[in-house]
């Protein structure tokens, strides 16, 4: 019976780890003040191994743009060349680079990035951000690709959440996405979303009203 207890004892703690491992975005994203930037189709359906996007999607009312350059075939825009269902991805090649510059807040910013690649000989991209903090990060497999078991393929998506404090926005120079320097890297959209830290004054005010909501309900339940 002992055996039993902690062998059951063992799975509990191991489903706590995975669940708490288990990557969820921000509950911000989803805030009105958020603003949410994505790229698709890269401002093209021509091919070319250098350019500079507005989003395809822009949600909020903040200001975004994407350049890229590419040491690969570079935008692929064509169903003869789709992998599994996606046909317009860039071929960044070794090293290329898509760098996205966006509006930054004075006390700083929290910032989700989702980064779609190809996984079977080229391999995921490097995702930096010269001035942040990265807070927690996963990759989510989307579409198998294999066209055999012994070769594997697929879409994937890698999503992480940084944090830019406020001594630090000054210097802030974007977010980087860098092709594999060994096996290069094929991207398929980029989305990216922000919002600002609140102000220390904000924050004090929060701190004061949660304060004095607790001193009430304790003077409610002394008298």
């Amino acid at each position: 019976m002992s055996n039993i207890k902690l062998k059951l004892g063992l799975v509990a703690v191991a489903a706590f780890v995975l669940a708490c491992s288990a990557f969820a975005a921000p509950s911000w994203i989803n805030h009105p003040t958020t603003n949410t930037y994505t790229w698709t189709s890269w401002g093209s359906e021509a091919l070319a191994t250098e350019g500079v996007c507005d989003p395809d999607v822009l949600i909020g009312t903040g200001w975004a743009e994407a350049a890229f350059t590419c040491y690969g075939a570079g935008l692929v825009a064509d169903p003869m060349l789709a992998i599994g269902s996606r046909y317009v991805y860039l071929d960044l090649g070794h090293d290329g680079v898509i760098h996205v510059d966006f509006s930054t807040h004075t006390f700083g910013n929290e910032v989700f990035v989702q980064v779609v690649f190809h996984e079977d000989m080229c391999a995921a991209p490097v995702v930096s951000l010269n001035a942040g903090e990265m807070l927690i990060e996963s990759t989510t497999p989307l579409e198998d690709t294999s066209l055999c078991p012994e070769l594997p393929s697929s879409w994937v998506a890698y999503e992480s959440v940084w944090s830019i404090s406020g001594n630090d926005i000054a210097s802030f120079a974007g977010v980087d996405i860098i092709g594999d320097s060994d096996w290069g890297s094929m991207v398929e959209s980029v989305s990216i979303s922000t919002r600002a830290i609140p102000e220390p004054a904000t924050v004090a005010a929060m701190l004061s009203g949660i304060v004095g909501l607790a001193l009430g309900l304790r003077r409610r339940k002394v008298s």
